[in-house]
């Protein structure tokens, strides 16, 4: 229902009213009818509010919908860790695959690589050693010559 009275019934209460007959009685009843709608009026108001606010607080689900976000998460086992700390895993996660790339691309280097020199160590000093050249006269057998002619 509409608070507010069909034309038709408020020129017939204006009409009442300018007639002086049993106008105290139809004021007093207008006005308890204005105050009894405006009471009506506020609790419908007021009991619209609780049921949302009772709806609301019953609503605690919050969707995820970013699904492989969840199961990276918990697959790692980030879930309740704070932003700092998953940060840092993921810097230090960064850098060990950096490390084991830069491994791999000199392994494969490495393997191009088709020069294996024989070193042979000397029978005299371990100090001479670094110093030997072809045809040395320390070191002249003929095994401390194999990395040359490998």
């Amino acid at each position: 229902r509409s608070s507010r009275a069909s034309p038709r019934a408020v020129a017939r209460s204006d009409r009442v009213l300018n007639s002086g007959v049993g106008n105290d009685v139809f004021i007093k009843l207008h006005e308890e009818n204005k105050e009894r709608r405006a009471n009506v009026e506020r609790w419908c108001r007021e009991e619209a509010m609780r049921k949302v606010e009772e709806e609301l607080r019953e609503c605690t689900f919050q969707p995820r919908t970013n699904a492989s976000e969840i199961l990276v998460e918990q697959l790692r086992g980030d879930i309740g860790q704070s932003l700092y700390d998953r940060a840092m895993e993921a810097q230090a996660r960064r850098q060990a695959r950096e490390a084991e790339a830069a491994q791999r691309r000199e392994r494969e280097m490495l393997h191009e690589c088709t020069f294996r020199p024989r070193l042979v160590a000397c029978q005299g000093s371990a100090a001479a050693a670094p110093q030997h050249r072809r045809g040395s006269a320390q070191c002249a057998s003929s095994s401390s010559l194999e990395w040359w002619s490998a």
